[in-house]
This record gives C-alpha cells, structure tokens and sequence, in this order.
C-alpha cells in the first residue's frame, strides 16, 4: 500500500527503526514573525557554505521532513491538530518523517541546525516537547529563540493571519499575557523545562539590538558561524501595507477557509498572493496602533517583560518592551484609521492586472490561477464581497484587457450592487 511504498523508499525496509546520531543539534524554534522565512532561505542557499564552520543544514528536495527551505514537517509531526503550513504530500507522510530525518543524519559530524517557527508557536504541551525530545537523533540539542516586544508581533501577526484568510479587524484587547502566543517568559520556561535552561540561546528581535541590524548575522554570531562569503538575498515576507491587508480582509469573506474546506482554502491562498500583487499600497502598519493602545499593551505585559528581561537578557531588552511614563505621545500621536474605497481600490488593481495580462507579463502561475478561478463561477464567491461597481468601472475595464474574462475572474459578468457593512 502508500504506507509501505513511502517507509521503503525512504527508511529502505518497512518496519525499521533507524538509531542514527548526530553529535549536537541547535533547534531553531522562531517565534513567529521573527525573520524566521528569510533566515530559513539563507541557511538553505548556504548549505555548503555552512560546513565549513561544522554545522550542517539538512533538506533536500526528497527529503519529507523538508519543505520551503525549513523543517516544518518535523513540527506538524508533533502537533494535535491538521497542520495548514506544510502541502498536501507532507501530511500523507507525516508518520515516517522522525525515522527519515534519522536516517538523513546518521554518521553527521557536524553540528545540524533544524528550523521551524511552529516549533514554538504550535508544539505549547510539556508532552509534545518531550515527544519531540525524545525522537530527535543528538547527544545534544541547544534551542534558539528570537523574542519580539508584543505590541510589533501582534501586529506581524494580524498582518499574517489576513493572507491566510482571516477576517477579523486587528483587535488590541486580543493581546495579552495570558496568551502564550505574546508571553515569551512562559514560552521558555516551557522550553527550559524539557531541554534545560543551559541549552537556551535567547535573543532580541530588534534590528538595533541584531548584529548587522540582521537576523542572518545574528545567527550566525551566536552560533560562532563564519559569515563570509554567504550568498545574501532579499529579506521574505515583509508585513503588508494597511490598504493591502484591508482589502484582502473584505475579499476573504468570498473566500474558502482552511476549516471548511481544505483543498478550496488552497486555491484561495493563490488568489490572495496573486491579487497582493496589485493591489495600490497605502498605510504603514505600525501606524494601526496609536501610542496610547501601544502603552496599554506595554502595560499588561510590564510584569511579564521585566521577569523575562532579568531572566534571560541579564537586564538588557531595550526600552521599547516597556511603558514610557514619562511620554506624552499617546496624547499627541492618534491611531491610524483606514479608510479605504473599495470600488476605487479594486477597479485600480483590476486594471494594473489586465495590463500585465494584455502584455504577457502576468507569471504562468498568475494566468492558471485566473484560469481556475474563472471556472469556478467568481460571481458567485464575489458577489458576497458586496463591493459596489456600477457598469462603466466593467466595461472600462473590459477594453483594458479586449477581454470580459479578466473581469469575470474579479468580479463576475455583472456589476455588483450590495456594498459591505
């Protein structure tokens, strides 16, 4: 059966247990919406690079315990829930991906450097640390964690969860101690329980604080890296604007959720990236939290941030963790409010894309999505958007493009009348 067919190919017989054994193991567990996607890229384009100071990257693109440049698959293994960050495939093979990984390093020399945000903000139960302690092939394993003050990752957060397909407007009383999600002090002691505090290399997700004000150099300075000669690129997966996440947050309403359906919640997934492209940018989203809602969050978490200042920063997390009592900003600075048209905001990023797809220059990923997407009857999902469009925006745009098909994949082959409330 598949069962049997993946175990063969990839452990060699079914049924073995492969007891290969690195010598040390540095886990890199995020948090969340800490440069995790571009450091993951780095380590993975640097691979060979990385040898020659001793440590190893694995992931090939065979392996199952690999995906994306990072070992997510190793993270869902342990996880209670369906796991929406890794593909299809992944999920198929979940129970052989500890024996692979063991396999994969067995006889390694050189120190491994795993890496999955997940880790930290999925795996939250002693048992699954445990679990995962026990199953991972080292004498040794060292965690790092960058932390990020919890007003900025709220907001990182936010910005994630609406190109995933949520709905909801940024709420600011969402963000408190009680979640672990924010509160890093509870995260580590976690961490610390099952690994031992020892084994914990805790660092500041804050550019003036980074080495090179950059996540990769940090990295590489902790762990006693050699950084020279490391092909850079561009960092991945910058927060979005304001207009951009508020549009998209009125087009998930028509969209499919990972909930409901989780082959549909994919397909949308390709339109928000594709329309992200598009859509006019406007509004910085820091600028979402006034002073005064940035202090109330600086306040809940005062206690909290001290504790773990001392704990693990030997008092040297910077200013910006912490309420400003002396500042007046809250009383002169106001919470930016967006205030977007949609029909203005649509019919622009409508037309951007119909030029591109005129042109040639839309990507064939682009064009298949809007192939799909078409044959799937847009009219229907968009009219619940409720944007309303009157006839000439339509017709407008369909001269753009000699076509009515690149409006149909936006809009449907009407106009649509009801606005959102």
């Amino acid at each position: 059966d598949y069962a049997f067919l993946i175990r063969t190919v990839f452990l060699g017989h079914a049924g073995e247990q492969v007891s290969g054994m690195a010598s040390r193991i540095v886990l890199h567990i995020g948090g969340e919406k800490t440069g995790t996607t571009t450091l993951q890229c780095f380590l993975s384009r640097n691979a060979e690079t990385l040898k020659r100071s001793g440590f190893c990257y694995p992931g090939d693109q065979e392996d199952i315990f690999f995906e994306r440049d990072a070992h997510f698959p190793i993270a869902a293994r342990f996880m209670e829930e369906k796991a929406e960050f890794i593909s299809e495939a992944s999920q198929d093979v979940l129970p052989f991906v500890v024996d692979a990984l063991s396999q994969k390093l067995f006889d390694i020399n050189e120190t491994v450097i795993l890496s999955c945000e997940q880790f930290s903000s999925r795996l939250t139960k002693a048992s699954q640390l445990l679990a995962l302690r026990d199953s991972l092939p080292a004498d040794e394993v060292k965690i790092v964690f960058y932390a990020r003050e919890p007003s900025s990752l709220a907001l990182a957060r936010w910005s994630t969860s609406i190109r995933c397909g949520a709905k909801n407007e940024f709420n600011v009383d969402e963000v408190t101690p009680e979640s672990a999600y924010y509160n890093h002090l509870e995260t580590l002691r976690l961490w610390a329980f099952v690994f031992g505090e020892e084994n914990l290399i805790v660092r500041e997700y804050n550019r003036d604080r980074l080495v090179g004000a950059d996540v990769r150099r940090d990295f590489c300075a902790s762990l006693g890296i050699d950084f020279d000669g490391m092909q850079i690129e561009e960092e991945q997966n910058q927060s979005f604007d304001v207009q951009r996440l508020e549009v998209l947050r009125f087009i998930n309403c028509a969209l499919a959720e990972f909930n409901g359906s989780e082959m549909e919640w994919r397909k949308a997934q390709k339109v928000r990236e594709l329309l992200s492209a598009y859509i006019p940018p406007t509004g910085a989203l820091e600028d979402l939290l006034g002073d005064s809602e940035k202090a109330s969050i600086k306040s809940r978490f005062e206690a909290v941030n001290r504790e773990l200042n001392e704990r693990y920063f030997a008092g040297q997390l910077s200013e910006d963790w912490f309420p400003n009592l002396n500042s007046n900003d809250a009383v002169r600075r106001r919470q930016y409010k967006p205030a977007t048209d949609f029909s203005s905001v649509l019919r622009e990023t409508i037309i951007r894309m119909a030029e591109e797809r005129v042109s040639g220059a839309l990507a064939p990923d682009g064009e298949q999505c809007v192939l799909a997407i078409e044959g799937d009857g847009p009219t229907r999902a968009l009219d619940r958007i409720g944007v309303d469009l009157d006839a000439t925006v339509v017709q407008g745009a369909a001269k753009a493009v000699s076509s009515a098909k690149a409006i149909a994949y936006f809009f449907g082959e009407r106009s649509l009348r009801r606005r959102f409330s």
